[in-house]
């Protein structure tokens, strides 16, 4: 979910783009970049509306 969706925002094709980079994400490292099963839905959503790219953890065979 795009962050103008939680915070419920009007979006246009920018999201179609961000959607496209997370899943492209997920199938290279296998996780998804912010999302993590330990933490709760609050902290997530703190998380992708405050992108910060220090949160996304790259796997080492990710060049920069």
């Amino acid at each position: 979910m795009a962050p103008e969706q939680i915070d419920k925002q009007s979006y246009g094709k920018k999201i179609d783009i961000y959607a496209c980079g997370i899943t492209a994400f997920y199938l290279l490292a296998g996780h998804h970049p912010l999302y993590n099963l330990n933490e709760s839905m609050d902290i997530f959503r703190k998380k992708i509306t405050t992108i910060d790219s220090d949160l996304w953890q790259y796997p080492a065979f990710i060049s920069p």
